[in-house]
This record gives structure tokens, C-alpha cells and sequence, in this order.
């Protein structure tokens, strides 16, 4: 059958685009999964860097003109793990289902039919690049073109929004936000026991930092931006309040988690026991729930507890209004006292393993990070005793 591309074109090139980013851990895959079945949106499974694989495409740099079917070519090359997700092993895509036994499997022919079609009757750059993948995707999935509404973008990364941003200027932008104390431990403890540059000394504070700090500058997008809480994401009243504010109608496929359709079981860093009997809501709570309040140790809760109160208090997330000049010169003192995650660098054990590997480097940092994190605990201190947070724009019901 002859697919009318121009005709494609005049029904999606004016839809409008919203870009999705997560401030460390906090579930945006979580988010995007649930608006996955829904028909007015396209979307393509995870986070997809398309301004950043055009940026570094050798097919897309040449000097001359380009030629689409190479650059699809080279984009199917970097990104099959998208059309076929057994090979998705990392975001657990290789086992969907309700029994863990299926996964996608696109047509790459079909995909790259519609992908090359769509290129070739217009310009070849990021913005019509970034709309002809997600047509293509839906196209290769069966999805009903006619219906859609908006382009549902995952770029994951804050600092990657201006590229988007460039392109279609009236993009709405969500973050993904969490109990700061549960990102804190889920960033740290989750990434650690998955990669070897987590274990470096600076970790941990560069984790709180993306927690606390990056959303901010997304600030200046005024009516734009806004804010998601993980922990609302079960909550049916404020999913109802997100498709308002996305353009689209409430449906019930988007308090289920999937992938084109497919139950997800969550990110293999999700360190939970799975098991097939779990219903939604058992996993939902299971997987979210980290048990930070164990995890951290009592100075530490308290600390962030009074250096994050304000963010805590706005968030409706527990915490205890400590005030008082007692309290001020206790946690002062505190800040000084190593965390969690300093003492496990600092334990003999670890020390030892260090010295072994002969990481002198490694050793020698301990001093400096333990200063910039008890620098930065001073400005959290400061921004508290000013009052000068961040108020988060939250969607909420």
C-alpha cells in the first residue's frame, strides 16, 4: 500500500511537543510507561537522545547533501534496542508482559520504509528528524496516525533542553521530582552496585546536587514547566490533572505501567525481588519504596531534615519543623559529622582495598569532597535560614 507522506506531514508537523527530564532517580521512565498506551500521543519506549545522535551522526555532518537513507540507516544502527527490545536488557524491555516473556519487535524494514518516506519530502534537520522517528515508530507499531495529539519526547537530561527547546519553542517540559532523601539513597546505592564510577568519593553530593539543584534553571519556562512527584504517580485525581495540562483526554491505560502495551516490571538498577503474582498496585508500592528512613542514619535524617525542610514541607513529604537557636548550633555541628556514605569510604576495609590498588589519587580526594559537601550543606543552610528555595511547580490534583 502507498503511505501519503505530505498528507502525514500536514496532519502532525504543527502538533505540539513536550520533553520529559528526571532530577536523579526519580521515575521518569515510570511516568513515561504509563502514558504509553495511550492513542492521542506518540512515544517511543525510554529516553532517546535525537538532537544528540544528530549532533555526532556521520551521515548527518557531511559536508554536501545529505542523504536520508544513510542517516536512517546509521539511526536504526545506534538504536535497534528500540525497534527490538530483547536487546533492552538494562531497562528490563527484554521481559514485558504479565509472565516476563515478551518484548518488542518492530519490523526494521517497515520502520525504515516510513522513516526514509517521511525524510524525503522535507528538510533534513533535527526538528523534522525528531518528528519523522516518532511517526515512523507509530507507523511501524500500527498505531492510528489520525488520532494523535502530541509528541511525548523522553531526553532524560536537564541540560539537553535547549536543543529541544530550539526547536519548538512552545515545548512543554515535565521533571520527575522524589522524596530528595529516597533519590538520595535510590542515586547512590542502586548506581553503586551497577557502576564502578559511582564508587568515586564525589558521587554521592553530585546525586543530592541533581536532586535539589537542576530543576531550577527550568524555572524560566514559566507556564511550560512543570513538576511531577513520583510517589503521585498511583494517584488517579493528579494523572486526571496531567493530561489536562498535556492536551489530552484521562484514560484509564494511563494508571498501567507498559511498554506498547506490554506490562513492565521496572529498570534492572530496581533492586526488588519481581514475581509474577504482584498486581499494579503491589509493584507500584514495592518498587517505589526504598526504606531511606533504614537506610540513612540518624544524623543524616536529621540534617537533611532541617536543611530541606522547606522543599520536604512544600512536597507534603514527612519531616519536623525543628526550629530554635539549640537546634541551629546542633546542626552546624552536625554538618561537620561525616555521612553515611563518607564513613563507608572511610571505613578500614574499604581504606585497605584502596591501598591495595594502589588508588592513591582515590585516597588523596577523601579530604577535598568531604570539604565540598560540607561547603554545600552550608548553602543549603543559608538558603533555609533565608528562605530562598526553589518552589517546585508541581502538577497536583
Amino acid at each position: 500500500m502507498t503511505v501519503n507522506y505530505h498528507s502525514i506531514w500536514n496532519k502532525v508537523e504543527n502538533l505540539p511537543w513536550c520533553t520529559l527530564v528526571a532530577s536523579g532517580r526519580t521515575g521518569s521512565d515510570a511516568f513515561q510507561s504509563q502514558l504509553d498506551s495511550h492513542p492521542d500521543v506518540f512515544l517511543i519506549p525510554g529516553a532517546i537522545y535525537l538532537h544528540s545522535f544528530w549532533k555526532g551522526s556521520d551521515t548527518a555532518n557531511i559536508k554536501g547533501d545529505l542523504n536520508p537513507e544513510d542517516i536512517v540507516d546509521e539511526f536504526i544502527g545506534h538504536h535497534i534496542h528500540k525497534l527490538k527490545t530483547v536487546y533492552d536488557v538494562f531497562e528490563r524491555r527484554d521481559v514485558l508482559g504479565e509472565n516476563m516473556d515478551q518484548s518488542i519487535d518492530l519490523s526494521v524494514p517497515v520502520f525504515r520504509q516510513h522513516l526514509v518516506g517521511l525524510l524525503s519530502v522535507k528538510p533534513l534537520n533535527t526538528r523534522y528528524f525528531s518528528q519523522a522517528v516518532y511517526v515512523a515508530y507509530a507507523l511501524a507499531a500500527n498505531q492510528n496516525i489520525n488520532v494523535k495529539k502530541l509528541f511525548f519526547d523522553h531526553i532524560h537530561h536537564i541540560k539537553k533542553v535547549p536543543d529541544i527547546i530550539n526547536d519548538f519553542p512552545n515545548c512543554k517540559i515535565i521533571c520527575m521530582t522524589r522524596d530528595p532523601r529516597a533519590a538520595y539513597v535510590s542515586g547512590v546505592e542502586n548506581w553503586r552496585r551497577h557502576q564502578t564510577p559511582a564508587h568515586n568519593p564525589s558521587y554521592p553530593l553530585y546525586i543530592l546536587k541533581r536532586i535539589i539543584d537542576e530543576p531550577q534553571p527550568l524555572g524560566d519556562y514559566g507556564k511550560y514547566f512543570r513538576m511531577i512527584r513520583l510517589e503521585d504517580l498511583s494517584d488517579e485525581g493528579v494523572m486526571k490533572e496531567v493530561c489536562k495540562w498535556l492536551g489530552i483526554s484521562f484514560r484509564e491505560e494511563v494508571m498501567k505501567s507498559t511498554w506498547n502495551g506490554l506490562r513492565w516490571w521496572g529498570d534492572s538498577l530496581s533492586n526488588i525481588k519481581l514475581e509474577k503474582s504482584m498486581t499494579e498496585q503491589e509493584f507500584a508500592k514495592t518498587i517505589r519504596s526504598n526504606q531511606w528512613e533504614e537506610k540513612l542514619n540518624v544524623i543524616d535524617k536529621f540534617v537533611l531534615n532541617y536543611l530541606l525542610y522547606d522543599r520536604l514541607r512544600q512536597c507534603s513529604y514527612p519531616c519536623k519543623n525543628k526550629t530554635g537557636i539549640v537546634v541551629f548550633c546542633i546542626v552546624v555541628a552536625a554538618i561537620f559529622v561525616p555521612t553515611k556514605y563518607e564513613l563507608q569510604d572511610l571505613s578500614p576495609g574499604n581504606l585497605a582495598k584502596q591501598l591495595v590498588k594502589q588508588n592513591f589519587r582515590w585516597l588523596l580526594s577523601l579530604p577535598y569532597h568531604y570539604m565540598r559537601r560540607v561547603q554545600y550543606y552550608f548553602r543549603l543552610l543559608l538558603r533555609r535560614v533565608r528562605g530562598s528555595y526553589f518552589v517546585l511547580p508541581l502538577i497536583e490534583k
